[in-house]
C-alpha cells in the first residue's frame, strides 16, 4: 500500500519557500518517521515540497495501515503546533537540506545540474539568496507555513490491492487497473 496526501502551497517565487522546505524536513524527521514507520510498520514515509508546482506532499510506502496513516496525516498540523521548537531542530533540518543541495558530483553531473537550474530560471544569485533564506528560518515561520498549508484542502490517493481498497472510506473513488 502506498498512501499520499497533497496540499496546494506557495510556489518557488514565494518568500515562504525556505520555511516550507524546513517544514517538510521537520515533519519527516520528527513526526512522520516515528508515526508511520516505527509505530505503523510502513517501510517508509515522509513529507516533500515541490516548489516548482506548488505542492506539499505527505506519503507512505509499503504501508499496512491505510486508515491509520491518513489519521497521522490529519494530525500533522497538531504535531507541528505541539513540537518543542528550538534552534537545534531548525538547524538540523537546514543542515539536512543543505547536504542534499551541496552534495558533490562529477564534473558532468555538476554541469547538468547547473544547466537544469538555469533552465528553471534559478541563477547563481537566486540560489545564494535561497541558501541565505534557509538560514533565517524561524520556528514561527515554519508554524505559519504549516497553518497555511495543512489547514487547507487536500487530495488523497492510495495505491493498494482489493483487500486494502475494501478498508477505505466510501469517499474514495476506487479505480481498478
Amino acid at each position: 500500500n502506498f498512501c499520499a496526501a497533497a496540499y496546494r502551497c506557495p510556489s518557488e517565487s514565494s518568500a515562504a519557500v525556505a520555511a516550507v522546505q524546513v517544514l517538510a524536513a521537520v515533519l519527516r524527521n520528527q513526526y512522520l518517521h516515528a508515526e508511520i514507520r516505527e509505530k505503523g510498520g510502513a517501510y517508509g514515509g515522509g513529507a516533500s515540497y515541490d516548489a516548482a508546482n506548488g505542492l506539499f506532499r505527505l506519503y507512505s510506502y509499503r504501508d499496512p495501515e491505510l486508515r491509520k496513516t491518513f489519521a497521522v496525516f490529519d494530525g500533522a498540523l497538531d504535531a507541528v503546533r505541539s513540537m518543542k521548537w528550538s534552534s537545534n531542530l531548525i538547524e538540523e533540518a537546514v543542515l539536512g537540506l543543505m547536504s542534499s543541495q551541496d552534495a558533490p558530483g562529477s564534473p558532468a553531473g555538476e554541469a547538468r545540474g547547473d544547466f537544469y537550474q538555469q533552465l528553471q530560471g534559478r541563477s547563481h544569485a537566486h540560489r545564494r539568496a535561497h541558501r541565505a533564506a534557509l538560514f533565517s528560518v524561524t520556528p514561527e515561520s515554519v508554524i505559519d507555513a504549516a497553518e497555511q498549508i495543512l489547514s487547507g484542502g487536500r487530495s488523497l490517493s492510495v495505491v493498494t490491492d482489493l483487500e486494502g481498497a475494501r478498508t477505505l472510506p466510501d469517499s474514495f473513488q476506487v479505480t481498478q487497473l
